[in-house]
């Protein structure tokens, strides 16, 4: 089985990775790159002890520099897809590998249009089961401090907002502890995540489409 037929065959939405948090599996990474003829190239500031930024690259035309809360992950369609958020807003890059040739596609997905729950995005990005954590302003809660992530869920035109209502109630202190990666199961649709310095955890959620 090829390793796009296995990424087809799977319930679970792809792995996603955190630069520089749970970037390492490192031979995990490296091989699943690898599979697209990408390289990578990481770096620690010997003066600071912390990372460079990553580098990933092919060998003749191609170089991207990955910063500190970039998320990326590979697509079903083997897209490389990179992402970061910010309050009501999804940036994304979508870059395609096709027979030696590189195409890269940035675009930005505004939060605001959209209330929580199902609706249909304008265009159609040919994002595949694309889920993310993105704070969303209008998210209100009768307390007196809570944070404002949802839980966002992008399968060609159709968008789901959920608020991320365990998080948010807990009062998770945003900066320092929050949630990061996700993988959706697409048959159970429960939710695994990692945060940074919090602990991994599963969710359930229900079925938004």
């Amino acid at each position: 089985m090829s390793f796009l037929s296995s990424l087809f065959n799977s319930s679970i939405t792809p792995v996603q990775y955190c630069f520089p948090f749970f970037f390492f599996d490192e031979n995990r990474f490296k091989q699943q790159i690898g599979k697209f003829g990408l390289s990578y190239r990481l770096t620690i500031d010997e003066k600071n002890k912390i990372f460079n930024p990553l580098l990933v690259f092919n060998h003749s035309d191609f170089s991207l520099q990955i910063d500190y809360f970039t998320y990326l992950m590979f697509d079903l369609y083997g897209n490389l897809i990179i992402w970061n958020t910010e309050e009501d807003l999804i940036n994304i890059s979508k870059i395609n590998f096709t027979d030696g040739m590189v195409n890269k596609i940035d675009f930005t997905i505004k939060l605001k249009n959209f209330p929580i729950g199902k609706s249909q995005l304008d265009t159609d990005y040919t994002l595949s089961n694309f889920v993310s954590y993105v704070r969303k302003s209008d998210i209100k809660y009768e307390l007196d401090y809570y944070e404002k992530f949802s839980i966002v869920i992008i399968d060609g035109v159709n968008i789901d907002i959920i608020p991320f209502d365990w998080f948010n109630k807990i009062g998770g202190d945003y900066g320092y502890i929050w949630p990061a990666t996700a993988q959706l199961d697409l048959k159970s649709f429960e939710l695994t995540g990692k945060g940074i310095w919090m602990s991994d955890f599963k969710i359930q959620l229900h079925n938004p489409f």
